[in-house]
């Protein structure tokens, strides 16, 4: 079944590759100063980026080169000290160009021979969720706010991912309304740092200290374990049917379709299970996909998807997860990548497909979708496929919760396969950025905005009842579903 459902999304893209007239690019081994640097990453954002039809329509990027390049001269050499003034300047031009884009999964990462290990680095995307973070307590974002984050990426003591503002870390929805944390506050489950799991059997599938669930499971994979020799970053997955029978599911990132591989290949080619938790994820996925591929044989009356802070991942996992609720091959987006080095030359639009059920059916139960501010990725494909299920085939769909990140803009890891995407550079040691853009069906870009809840079912964050085990948005999905019965 595992393999049979492993069918990945086809994306057509014709490239052609020429290269424009304009400034040359500077050779790497004459990157030594300030200016070399930033005039070669200007040059590779040219050829790299796809967003220029948000950004930078016209011959606005070109300006900023005319603009910043005799600032960047002014600097001098490159120096290895963080603490060097020019440094800090050089970086805070950087800074306040990079956190304008629309790119949501955009990431500026320095550092240099000296400071290896230790990367500075910027993200639009987090500099959003803090600019709103502040306004949604009532103050004005000031330059104060803004220097504070910039002035936060060079915490190195910090972990990577959370270097920013105190109050920032603590109290907002980005950093602390997330799957873990839902499992915690909301479903009472205490999970520890290095992982738990409770699978369950058909003999005793009810955990006992899962209050409200007639049904659940739960896995969280602990940071630093082994995924085919790479770090998956911790995962977290929750499967339950309530009292009322309503099919729970959050999980932390689009992660299954490594460790179903990693399952697959332990009982057929390799000897050994790269991770120790890939057996209860491919359990616990199984039990999600029986019970899905006949709901209302299984007497589901609804199901509410958790995305909440769930940063995507592998778009494999969407046909994996999803396919059963729609029909056969329903389009839900589209996508353009580069097809020269121009900025301003695109491919043609391409849909991108659910590949469905093969017999053409849906099961025609109400569906809840839970977000908010770091749903990105796969989370927000998943948000437009099943705004398209409801937008084509009338299909009862709400988004309920709080706004998207705006980062849905397909990535790979392979590099050279297209003209755009993620780069590096001495210094610069990656500017992660998508291959291709990606827009709903209907033409709306959601890049760098989000996509809001429907009207009546946008929820503010409230840090202190999200901890003190109300979950507001949680019981207005469930509501939601027991509208219909």
């Amino acid at each position: 079944m595992m393999k049979k459902a492993a069918v990945l999304l086809m994306i057509l893209l014709a490239l052609v590759s020429c290269r424009p007239d304009g400034p040359a690019m500077p050779e790497e081994s004459d990157i030594t100063t300030w200016a070399g640097l930033f005039d070669a990453w200007w040059h590779e954002m040219n050829r790299s980026y796809v967003f220029w039809s948000l950004d930078y329509p016209g011959f606005e990027w070109d300006e900023v080169r005319k603009e910043m390049l005799p600032e960047m001269e002014k600097l001098g050499e490159i120096e290895p000290d963080y603490n060097d003034d020019n440094t800090r300047k050089a970086l805070r031009y950087f800074y306040d160009i990079v956190k304008n884009l629309s790119d949501g999964h955009h990431k500026f990462n320095f550092s240099t021979d000296e400071t290896e290990g230790n990367e500075i680095f910027f993200a639009p995307l987090a500099y959003r969720a803090y600019r709103d973070y502040i306004e949604s307590t009532g103050r004005s974002f000031t330059g104060a706010d803004d220097e504070a984050f910039f002035n936060a990426s060079f915490d190195l003591e910090a972990e990577k991912n959370k270097r920013y503002p105190e109050d920032f870390k603590k109290y907002s929805e980005f950093m602390q309304e997330n799957t873990s944390a839902i499992l915690a506050n909301s479903l009472g489950i205490s999970l520890d740092d290095s992982g738990t799991s409770a699978i369950p059997t058909e003999d005793n599938r009810n955990p006992g200290n899962v209050k409200g669930f007639e049904m659940a499971g739960y896995v969280k994979v602990g940071e630093g374990e082994s995924l085919f020799n790479s770090d998956v970053g911790g995962f977290t997955f929750f499967v339950g049917v309530t009292d009322h029978d309503i099919l729970y599911l959050a999980f932390s990132n689009f992660e299954f379709s490594m460790f179903l591989e990693d399952m697959e290949e332990a009982e057929g080619i390799t000897e050994d299970l790269d991770c120790v938790y890939s057996d209860d994820v491919y359990s616990l996925f199984g039990l999600y996909r029986k019970i899905i591929e006949d709901p209302v044989g299984n007497g589901i009356k609804g199901v509410v998807i958790d995305l909440r802070g769930n940063g995507g991942g592998m778009v494999a996992d969407l046909p994996l997860l999803w396919s059963p609720f729609f029909p056969k091959d329903t389009p839900f987006a589209m996508i353009r990548t580069k097809k020269s080095d121009n900025r301003q030359s695109y491919t043609a639009w391409e849909d991108m497909v659910m590949p469905g059920n093969e017999d053409g059916t849906m099961p025609g139960i109400p569906i809840a979708i839970l977000t908010n501010s770091h749903s990105v990725s796969c989370s927000e494909m998943s948000v437009m496929a099943f705004m398209a299920l409801r937008d084509r085939y009338g299909a009862d769909v709400a988004l309920i919760g709080g706004r998207t990140a705006g980062g849905n803009g397909p990535l790979t890891t392979i590099n050279g396969q297209y003209i755009a995407g993620t780069f590096n550079l001495p210094y610069i040691t990656e500017v992660y950025t998508p291959f291709a853009q990606s827009v709903y069906i209907d033409g709306t870009s959601y890049e760098g905005i989000g996509i809001a809840p429907d009207e009546g079912y946008g929820i503010p964050y409230d840090h202190s009842a999200f901890t003190n085990d109300t979950d507001a948005r949680l019981d207005k999905a469930l509501g939601y579903i027991w509208s219909f019965n």
